[in-house]
């Protein structure tokens, strides 16, 4: 059986070499590996690249997920704040509120119950499980071709 695998001694950009079942991958000095062919799963864009390289799809993919937590965050806060009766007059509530309505708007009214507790959290609390399920989403999509 063979594995493929990329040593430590080798730049991040460098082929994956061969390493047959049981072997440690010691080359003797002298010796040369020799690379495998990749296969197309192996592309560079399927590679996880190295710890602490920041690629252009996960820049892109962190801040959108960073937006959506941030957005399910604001949400959440609002629900708290009005589930325990904060005061609405104060201007830190009141950007809450004023944010998470925005933030709400597609999903206000979308259902509607007798309780002010069920229909806070439906009003503010789908949007926030929508908001990090597609944020979740995002991260750990892959490209298509």
């Amino acid at each position: 059986m063979v594995a493929v695998r990329q040593f430590s001694d080798d730049p991040p950009h460098a082929p994956f070499r061969a390493v047959h079942a049981g072997s440690s991958g010691f080359v003797p000095p002298g010796r040369r590996r020799t690379p495998v062919a990749r296969t197309p799963l192996e592309d560079n864009r399927f590679v996880k690249a190295p710890a602490g390289k920041a690629t252009p799809m996960r820049r892109t993919t962190s801040v959108i997920s960073a937006l959506a937590h941030a957005a399910a965050a604001i949400l959440v806060i609002w629900i708290l704040l009005d589930l325990f009766g904060a005061n609405q007059d104060n201007p830190l509530v009141h950007w809450f509120h004023s944010v998470a309505d925005w933030l709400s708007g597609w999903a206000r009214g979308l259902f509607t119950v007798s309780h002010h507790t069920g229909q806070v959290l439906l009003d503010y609390g789908l949007p926030a499980v929508v908001y990090v399920a597609l944020g979740n989403l995002v991260t750990r999509a892959r490209p298509l071709s």
